[in-house]
């Protein structure tokens, strides 16, 4: 504090001298320490996107839901918004730290990867989101590529031979998109005699979930 006070009388005192000795030119020079100081303090902050507070609260509470629906299987995080990371048996599936990429890698066999290149219909931290609720301990490398492939996501796949590793392959092999995802009523079916196939085209219904009901009819 005496410090303080001490720096600022002497200021003072300088200033006194300046005024007298170059009364106009300290003027002037006062003014524009003022004015610089004054655009200085106008001038906008750059948005730190990793930051809640430029989110609306809809964008806020959509994250968080995804989040909590994937606690099980989640990694520890400071960001919400990126470097996040899902992990089961499987599978590692991780949202880089920027918040737009998304990678994966089979576990027993780390050299097989996938990198999501782009999505034609959802932004990337919206299917960050849809994954998270369809994560599960039951997923696998091939499940996750089925499931992007239903979002029409574009994606590179190391390791392993895929009909999808480009957005040219996509378009002359596209696979139909869950249909509660662009609005379409699911097909009518006899569940008791339906393939696979046709019950994971069904609203809401997984390749996952298509494969465990088959092998339950299997069984009666």
């Amino acid at each position: 504090m005496y410090d303080r006070m001490r720096l600022i009388t002497a200021s003072i005192i300088l200033f006194v001298i300046l005024f007298v000795l170059y009364p106009i030119q300290t003027i002037i020079t006062a003014l524009s320490i003022v004015l610089a100081v004054f655009i200085i303090r106008r001038i906008p902050k750059s948005k730190n996107y990793t930051n809640e507070k430029f989110y609306s609260n809809q964008v806020i509470d959509s994250r968080k839901r995804a989040l909590e629906a994937a606690k099980l299987y989640l990694a520890p995080y400071n960001s919400m918004w990126g470097n996040l990371r899902l992990t089961n048996n499987y599978i590692s599936l991780r949202l880089n730290t920027n918040g737009t990429r998304i990678y994966a890698k089979e576990l027993n066999n780390p050299t097989r990867t996938l990198d999501v290149v782009h999505s034609k219909i959802h932004s990337i931290g919206k299917l960050w989101e849809m994954l998270c609720y369809r994560f599960d301990n039951q997923l696998t490398f091939d499940g996750l590529a089925e499931i992007l492939e239903r979002y029409e996501v574009v994606v590179n796949i190391t390791g392993s031979e895929s009909k999808h590793n480009s957005e040219s392959d996509l378009k002359k092999d596209s696979i139909k998109m869950i249909p509660e995802e662009i609005g379409v009523k699911s097909p009518k079916i006899d569940i008791n005699n339906a393939t696979e196939e046709e019950i994971s085209n069904l609203s809401g219904i997984s390749v996952i979930l298509a494969k465990k009901i088959i092998k339950k009819q299997s069984r009666n």
